[in-house]
């Protein structure tokens, strides 16, 4: 035989054996993914009764007790408290009001686990807050409120913090004013800023928080008496008079 012809059956020879190791190497890779496909199926049917998973969850039971788990096998947590659609956005209408515009392809699960803490999860089966706090709740269509050990906070819809959990009560002026309790006195937070806005040396403070147009003031109540005072912690009237929360619109 030649040496032509021999170094043609050479390079026949290498490329059969290459072509079936290739052959040999997806199988390998095929099997793999079968039997993972597989495992994946197994972990959910090894429960008495489950449903099909949804937006990356089901909920199985097991020895009379019910839980759910991610698409591999996790358990998740044990009850739903609520779900929802993030928000996109947050515009002002021509009437002076607002109108949220939620996010269709996102959902987020406020959820308890078994020892009784609330977290969020995504619809991936991620925590985007950990299950660490008492009760978390969402609250005006917009925000969540968060509690822990005494403590109060807001965050927004996709779980990202906008006052510290540092304050004794906790509540919603505006888009990024929040009036904050501390020592038993009240003060005005600013979630732009992220510092003190007006200091804690108030009883109590009255807003329309829910009016269309909101307005640059905030009543304040001080040794017993209301006055108004407005966001540079200026006084606008006297420390001097009674007030009750009674048809107050500042968009009218």
């Amino acid at each position: 035989m030649s040496t032509y012809n021999t170094s043609i059956h050479r390079l026949l020879l290498l490329s059969l054996i290459c072509f079936l190791n290739a052959c040999d190497t997806s199988k390998n890779v095929a099997e793999k993914n079968s039997d993972a496909a597989t495992q994946a199926v197994i972990d959910t049917v090894i429960y008495p009764k489950s449903t099909p998973f949804f937006q990356g969850i089901a909920r199985v039971e097991k020895d009379s007790s019910h839980f759910y788990i991610t698409k591999n096998g996790r358990r998740a947590f044990t009850t739903i408290v609520q779900d929802f659609h993030p928000l996109d956005s947050v515009v002002p209408t021509s009437n002076g009001m607002e109108r949220s515009y939620e996010n269709e392809n996102k959902r987020m699960y406020i959820v308890q686990v078994a020892n009784g803490k609330s977290g969020m999860l995504n619809e991936t089966g991620e925590w985007v807050i950990p299950p660490n706090y008492e009760k978390i709740s969402f609250v005006f269509g917009r925000y969540l409120q968060i509690e822990d050990q005494g403590k109060k906070t807001f965050a927004d819809s996709w779980g990202q913090f906008l006052v510290p959990l540092e304050f004794e009560d906790v509540m919603v002026l505006n888009r990024h004013l929040f009036d904050v309790k501390k020592n038993e006195k009240w003060g005005v937070y600013d979630a732009e800023t992220e510092k003190i806005k007006i200091p804690f040396e108030y009883d109590q403070f009255d807003y329309c928080s829910g009016c269309g147009r909101k307005s640059d003031y905030l009543y304040a109540k001080k040794d017993g008496k209301w006055g108004v005072i407005n966001f540079k912690n200026e006084v606008l009237a006297p420390f001097r008079y009674e007030h009750q929360h009674v048809n107050m619109r500042s968009d009218e």
